[in-house]
């Protein structure tokens, strides 16, 4: 049985959500555009281009992956976690990155 397109996906938040905070639900990867309370039925992006804080200094290509901390709630260059593809470059100076976002973790 068909239900959506599946482009947001609600959920129960697993904790307090601020808006654009990145969530991870096990191998999901959402994007909350609205703050919420623990406990709180919502619902977060799970495609679109977005765009995320960067660690200072970092630089990527457009086509490189996405590297995202969960806990700092920021792009990193190296570790983390993969949540999407640049669709930008990023320059050391640049105060966010943009990227597609990919809805799941790949394996490792």
């Amino acid at each position: 049985m068909y239900l959506h397109e599946g482009h947001t996906i609600e959920f129960t938040a697993p904790s307090d959500i601020v808006g654009d905070q990145v969530v991870q639900l096990g191998k999901l990867i959402l994007i909350c555009p609205v703050g919420c309370s623990k406990g709180t039925f919502t619902a977060g992006a799970r495609t679109g281009v977005h765009t995320q804080p960067t660690t200072l200094g970092m630089t990527a290509a457009v086509g490189d992956p996405a590297r995202y901390d969960i806990a700092a709630q920021k792009l990193v260059a190296t570790g983390g976690i993969v949540i999407g593809v640049y669709t930008r470059p990023v320059a050391a100076t640049d105060a966010g990155g943009t990227f597609v976002l990919v809805p799941t973790v790949p394996a490792t």
